[in-house]
């Protein structure tokens, strides 16, 4: 009996140090490529920290060009995917204590300053690459196409896509009109 009793502790406390272990290598990022210590994360936490605590909107921040041109492209997938909120914030949304209701409004505030961090700093590496949508068009999912169309474009994607419908490569001609489709039929 004692067997079996330390072989389930020693389950739960090998299962609980992989997790912790995991944990840590998502929040450090420690493969992640850095530029002067910080990943492309930590450069965005860093800039919404900044201008958050300035009061100054995220929609046209972005790092400066050293930063952008040495992620280069690497900094694509990060920069797409959008920011959530921890699960457990809806749920606290709904005590009605003012003091953590201010904490949680100001983390929101915050999150939707580093998703302008994120929307400036794509489009700013989009306009220095001219040809890294028009490649993407050849290369990428339309999940990624659609993602990265949405963020470069805010409320005019379909203009974005429009560029390249007259595109002299067919692939990308044909990737463009698909996804201006797609984009058409998600309108009212």
């Amino acid at each position: 009996m004692k067997s079996r009793r330390k072989q389930l502790v020693l389950l739960i406390a090998s299962v609980s140090a992989v997790l912790v272990l995991i944990g840590l290598v998502v929040y450090f990022e420690p493969f992640a490529t850095r530029y002067e210590g910080k990943t492309v994360n930590g450069w965005i936490d860093e800039l919404g920290d900044t201008y958050h605590r300035f009061k100054v909107s995220g929609a046209t921040i972005s790092p400066n060009d050293d930063v952008v041109a040495y992620f280069g492209a690497k900094a694509v997938k990060t920069l797409i995917l959008p920011s959530k909120p921890p699960f457990w914030h809806s749920f606290l949304l709904k005590i009605d204590i003012p003091d953590l209701q201010q904490y949680l409004q100001d983390k929101k505030a915050l999150n939707d300053l580093k998703e302008g961090i994120k929307r400036g700093w794509l489009i700013n590496y989009c306009e220095t690459n001219p040809n890294f949508e028009a490649n993407s068009l050849s290369t990428q999912s339309d999940e990624f196409l659609l993602a990265l169309f949405t963020r470069t474009s805010l409320h005019h994607r379909e203009n974005r896509l429009t560029r390249y419908i007259d595109h002299p490569d067919e692939v990308i001609r044909t990737r463009a009109a698909k996804l201006l489709k797609q984009f058409q039929k998600t309108q009212p």
